[in-house]
């Protein structure tokens, strides 16, 4: 299946040379991370889709390959109707068209909240691609009891990575975002706040350390005691403008019987067919904080390449907020 011209465009944009002007100093990657190496988190790729009600828009998120042809990423990224060819899946740290994966299908959890959500959002959805990648080493979900009390700790590390940008241009007085702040993969090591009190989703970040728009669906990572990785969350919101620090994170074992039937992979442990044997529920009060007035999908719209490079304004699809 090719993908579409406007697409291959787009991707061409995206991870061709810097603009002759760059900021400086640098600007910060994520919001106060850094970025990947060639060779890191090589499971985590870039997802491209045309916005079915304006192809002149696109969407900018970041997905985690999880099974051999099976990308995770976030329901709201996933815009039903959007025709398979035109959702493009990038394997690297940049949307290079030579590292890309055709799209086979895709879907949405059926519980997904996509707008004025709440906690526990079930912002989840999937990607098929065609290509199986080789030498992409997958990072396991968590799925048991054992690890998420190693690692799921208020004040706990977590680490973010996604294809995002690195600061908000909605903030007033804020510059255009340059193409060298956006669309390449980085990561950012932060803190575990809080888990929402029905413990679907937790919550993560401090100041200055945070995701932004086009980080949606990336991955969570939590490093165990022996030095090996579990993927533990799965970026839906957070509060504007980014760099709070507050941001949603959907716990993806409890998707994963609905990735059981819906994609064909089961990732469940053995005696847990129904997602029941992890309790994420903290014994003391937990938080069922919402995200105030101006939280938002950590996605990012942008407008046809040719319109971007003539100078047109861009102009951006309404993002979902908290109530």
């Amino acid at each position: 299946m090719l993908v579409s011209t406007w697409l291959v465009a787009l991707a061409l944009m995206w991870g061709g040379p810097l603009p002759l002007a760059s900021p400086s100093p640098p600007p910060q990657t994520i919001v106060g991370g850094e970025p990947v190496d060639t060779h890191g988190w090589p499971s985590v790729v870039a997802v491209l889709a045309v916005d079915p009600e304006d192809p002149k828009l696109g969407h900018l998120c970041t997905g985690t390959l999880i099974a051999p042809r099976i990308v995770l990423t976030a329901a709201h990224c996933l815009v039903t109707g959007t025709d398979e060819a035109q959702v493009g899946v990038f394997f690297g740290t940049s949307l290079a068209p030579q590292q890309q994966a055709t799209v086979k299908r895709y879907g949405v959890h059926p519980d997904a909240c996509i707008k004025d959500c709440k906690p526990d959002a079930f912002d989840f959805g999937f990607i098929e691609i065609n290509e199986e990648p080789l030498g992409v080493p997958i990072v396991p979900l968590l799925t048991t009891q054992d690890q998420w009390g190693e690692t799921m700790r208020v004040g706990a590390p977590v680490t973010v990575v996604g294809f995002g940008a690195v600061r908000d241009e909605s903030e007033d007085g804020a510059a255009p975002l340059m193409a060298s702040e956006r669309g390449f993969k980085r990561e950012v090591t932060t803190r575990i706040d809080a888990v929402t009190s029905k413990g679907g989703e937790f919550i993560a970040g401090e100041a200055g350390k945070d995701t932004c728009g086009g980080d949606s669906g990336g991955p969570a990572f939590v490093q165990r005691e022996d030095g090996s990785w579990l993927q533990v969350g799965v970026t839906s919101r957070g509060v504007r403008p980014c760099g709070s620090g507050r941001g949603y994170y959907g716990i993806p074992f409890f998707a994963l019987p609905w990735l059981r039937d819906e994609a064909g992979v089961d990732l469940l442990p053995p005696g847990c067919d129904d997602a029941s044997c992890l309790d994420t529920i903290e014994d003391e009060e937990g938080c069922d904080c919402e995200v105030g007035r101006g939280g938002s999908a950590r996605d990012l719209w942008l407008l046809l390449p040719m319109l971007w490079m003539s100078g047109h304004s861009r102009r951006r699809r309404a993002r979902r907020s908290e109530t």
